[in-house]
């Protein structure tokens, strides 16, 4: 066997490697490899019959497990027929052993593998950043949790705590009307675009498509009292994870007073004294004059404290020491709804 002719062995194997990868030397492939051989021999039946049988005695199963050793020792003994001399053989092995085709393929597939990691990390990157762009499209303050759109339609920030003073206690004794200016001039003061308008007769309009402060619907508070979780609802706001002494200030622990926010447990969301405390208000007309307040207070008996019994009605033209309130904003981008 002449130069050109391992040559043209190499040239084979290139091919066929270049074409099919690397596995076409497994058992599974030796059919597909022999008829690959076949096809590329040139006619020329030494080279296609040292290659077939290569095939048949396993060569190329031990180049693919890169067992070397074992490779070289089956080329001697399978190759007697085709008196080949010590030159011809070292040549063929290191042709089987380093063919520039699976030199080829590996660098391809290598190649092939950083560019698709190169990708996945370009898509995970964009697709990250598209996240970081529209999170912060969002005004969000530390005292907000992000709630999802489920029970309550669409998504909304929620205030972990009733609103309070300086020190902490609930601000009580406010009328509804005057919580609705309040989330106005709040919503002005941090240039977001109000929910709430006020007719000059007083008549209260509400666009829940703008960014700003209001007050909760009956829905979304009590979605958020049960911890954004409908299955198995619970009595009282975090009373799933602690006893109700732990989650609330109502009638027999409280001293009849109402307390600093958050000194009780949080629910599994995250926010503070949705049952007892303080009761808040809601958006929600009830019984036409009336509007809706929501999660009993410090002088609320348990039976009553309950998230299902906890609702009542008042008038807003006026407060109660016993009601305050928490604020709520639709999950709005603020360069869609914000002010520019």
């Amino acid at each position: 066997m002449d130069a050109s002719q391992l040559d043209t062995v190499e040239g084979i194997l290139k091919t066929i490697v270049s074409s099919h990868g690397e596995k076409i030397y497994l058992e599974e492939n030796k059919k597909l490899f022999n008829e690959e051989i076949r096809k590329y021999y040139g006619k020329n039946e030494i080279i296609r019959d040292l290659l077939l049988t290569l095939v048949v005695n396993d060569v190329f199963i031990f180049l693919f497990q890169r067992d070397f050793s074992r490779a070289q020792k089956n080329i001697y003994n399978c190759l007697d027929e085709f008196n080949l001399n010590e030159n011809e053989y070292n040549r063929l092995f290191e042709i089987l052993k380093i063919s520039e085709g699976i030199k080829d393929i590996k660098q391809k597939q290598k190649k092939a593998k950083i560019r698709s990691y190169l990708i996945l990390f370009c898509v995970i990157l964009a697709i990250g950043l598209y996240f970081v762009i529209d999170y912060k499209s969002y005004y969000r303050t530390p005292n907000e949790v992000l709630i999802g759109a489920n029970y309550t339609g669409k998504a909304f920030f929620i205030s972990k705590t009733e609103e309070h003073d300086s020190i902490g206690l609930p601000l009580v004794n406010m009328s509804w009307y005057e919580i609705i200016n309040y989330c106005n001039e709040l919503s002005e003061k941090n240039n977001l675009t109000c929910v709430y308008e006020v007719s000059d007769d007083g008549v209260v309009t509400a666009d829940f498509s703008k960014p700003g402060y209001r007050l909760p619907t009956k829905k979304e508070w009590y979605w958020a009292a049960l911890g954004a979780k409908k299955k198995n609802p619970v009595d009282y706001a975090g009373a799933d994870m602690n006893s109700l002494d732990d989650v609330a200030w109502y009638i027999e622990n409280s001293g009849e007073i109402k307390h600093l926010v958050s000194q009780k447990n949080a629910n599994k969301i995250g926010l503070y004294d949705m049952s007892g405390n303080v009761a808040e208000w809601c958006w929600d007309t009830i019984d036409t004059d009336y509007r809706v307040v929501c999660g009993g207070f410090y002088g609320t008996s348990k039976y009553y404290l309950k998230l299902d019994k906890s609702q009542i009605k008042h008038k807003p033209d006026s407060g109660e020491i016993y009601i305050g309130f928490r604020l709520v904003r639709s999950y709005v981008k603020k360069n869609s709804g914000g002010k520019k």
